[in-house]
């Protein structure tokens, strides 16, 4: 297993879950609360998003991972903007192709929206939004323990996923990301392995 993969794990497993307090004021943050009419300034929500639910940056992870489930539904219907795309795979110290690979999407076709200004579908932005979250979970699992001086969680999670699991039959988490339900169970193994119930 990679050492930075097992130095984290203990932080991970010492976190407390924390619903609110927190995670209120980091959702408050996330989404615009104003009246304003104006799109979304950021290049990672379609300017279509007229709407003071969206989130306005995919790669504020904590964020997204507080936020409401509605704030993020919204979100996806909107439309992410393919820009956020290439952020995320940078911050995850992916390639475009590994990403793609992982989250089920075509490169070719990201690229080409991206060029175009063009939103993701939503069922595109739902698996982005999806693996923002997981990110955000991580590290506010690591914040939570107190300990989070110099974690990277979108380069961890990057590494994490390629890892076999015994939880997942040996299987990689990575497999399982093109879809919600494999989001769904690799944030439970994420919960886990917090509690100390899987390490």
């Amino acid at each position: 297993m990679d050492t930075e993969v097992e130095e984290a794990a203990p932080r991970l497993r010492s976190a407390k879950r924390s619903k609110a307090g927190h995670a209120h004021q980091v959702a408050q943050k996330a989404v615009g609360r104003g009246t304003t009419s104006k799109p979304a300034t950021g290049v990672f929500i379609s300017h279509s998003a007229a709407h003071s639910g969206v989130l306005k940056d995919l790669t504020h992870f904590a964020e997204v991972y507080a936020a409401e489930p509605s704030v993020r539904i919204v979100t996806i219907k909107h439309g992410v903007r393919a820009d956020a795309f290439n952020r995320i795979a940078r911050s995850m110290d992916r390639s475009k192709e590994q990403l793609g690979k992982t989250l089920g999407l075509s490169v070719t076709t990201v690229d080409r929206k991206a060029k175009a200004g063009e939103p993701l579908s939503a069922e595109q932005s739902e698996r982005l939004v999806g693996i923002a979250r997981l990110i955000g979970q991580v590290q506010t699992m690591v914040e939570q323990s107190g300990n989070p001086e110099g974690f990277d969680a979108a380069r961890w999670l990057g590494r994490w996923l390629d890892e076999p699991l015994p939880a997942l039959g040996g299987e990689r988490p990575a497999d399982l990301m093109d879809t919600a339900e494999g989001r769904g169970l690799v944030s439970n193994l994420l919960a886990m392995a917090q509690s100390g119930a899987y390490a």
